[in-house]
């Protein structure tokens, strides 16, 4: 909050302390209720002490007490705070701390961060535009970004998908190749394809992971600014079994998960009894779920889930009840639904979020150490 009078700064900070009071005793604990104020003012003494004034008259008369805290620099309390009141879709912040900067977008839940600069004018492909939590529709694919266009595209494999070198070693690598082995040998042949399959996709996954969506890339280059694209595991997903699920269906799907980092819950339909299950109660099937349990589950007991979980994938879009359907719109869930793939470049991006970060790290245009790269 910045303007060249503190009496409008005071002025403007209570009014949005008592426009955020109702929603702000929602979102702080009963020990803190209140406004957590924050300003990035370099004469934020003087504020503070008119504001302090402020809330002591406030509680005088009866109001809920305000925490203030007016810092010039990152405060995180603040921060998650606006990010909760904003939906996540934007943040900035104003530091030459490089430490301050990190700790900051870190923790913060929001599409597009700013580090030196305002918090609009984002550029197609510089700073693709898209938030988080309900700043996101769907599956949160930003706007001008380099995977946009793919939500609206309906994918077929007709082969296996190219596989390069992977440099790191992954359990589940491990055990595709056990597996591979195995089938060489003539065994699991009841599964052979699927297990096929869920061999070549776990390694184009783990491949596209270490290409791709582990790193941290700038397009750009600009001299003076960075602008980075990132991805962020989305959170809990519920993998959820469907009897015409195959075997590849299930494993694969799990696979994803694991490798993209998020949190792995296994939904069985209730008293579902096939080879699929049977397989995942035997040891190979053990060994690749790891200690994930299968928790057998009514589309009612799904439901009842959903506040506390970011995502659900399906195998298939006809194997999605109409009242799970109707419960995630409620609360903006995004159900994943698109038939599983062995390609790792499109199918991992349904259990990722993806976050931009702008820094001008110049000052005036003095790159400061960074000339020196």
């Amino acid at each position: 909050m910045r303007t060249p009078s503190n009496d409008k700064i005071v002025e403007a900070a209570v009014a949005l302390a008592e426009a955020w009071q109702n929603r702000a005793n929602e979102l702080l604990t009963a020990e803190e209720k209140g406004i957590a104020q924050q300003a990035y003012l370099p004469d934020s003494y003087d504020m503070q002490k008119e504001l302090t004034a402020w809330a002591g008259k406030r509680v005088a008369s009866g109001g809920s007490p305000i925490r203030i805290r007016i810092v010039k620099g990152a405060n995180m309390e603040m921060e998650q705070l606006e990010a909760a009141i904003h939906n996540g879709l934007t943040s900035g912040l104003e530091s030459l701390d490089r430490r301050e900067q990190e700790y900051w977008r870190e923790r913060i839940n929001a599409g597009n961060l700013y580090i030196n600069r305002g918090t609009t004018g984002a550029m197609v492909l510089r700073q693709p535009f898209g938030g988080m939590g309900k700043s996101a529709l769907g599956a949160g694919i930003k706007a001008g970004g380099p995977n946009y266009v793919s939500q609206f595209m309906d994918f077929e494999e007709v082969d296996l998908p190219f596989v390069g070198a992977i440099q790191d070693d992954h359990a589940l690598l491990r055990l595709a190749a056990e597996w591979k082995q195995k089938l060489n040998w003539g065994q699991l042949g009841e599964f052979k394809i699927d297990l096929l399959k869920t061999i070549r996709a776990v390694k184009s996954y783990l491949y596209h992971w270490e290409q791709e969506f582990s790193q941290e890339k700038d397009y750009f280059h600009l001299r003076g600014q960075d602008n980075i694209v990132r991805y962020l595991p989305v959170g809990t997903v519920v993998v959820r079994i469907h009897p015409d699920d195959s075997l590849f269906d299930v494993l694969a799907r799990v696979a994803a998960v694991k490798i993209s980092g998020c949190n792995l819950l296994i939904s069985l339909t209730r008293g579902l009894n096939n080879k699929v299950t049977e397989f995942l109660k035997n040891n190979p099937g053990k060994r690749f779920i790891d200690d994930t349990a299968v928790t057998e589950q009514s589309d009612k007991d799904l439901v009842a889930i959903i506040p506390g979980i970011q995502r659900i994938r399906y195998a298939a879009p006809g194997r999605v009840p109409e009242d799970v359907f109707r419960a995630a719109a409620r609360t903006g869930l995004y159900i994943s639904r698109t038939p599983v793939l062995m390609e790792g470049r499109i199918e991992v991006l349904q259990y990722l979020r993806e976050q931009s970060i702008c820094n001008n790290y110049h000052r005036y245009g003095n790159l400061g150490e960074r000339a020196l790269i």
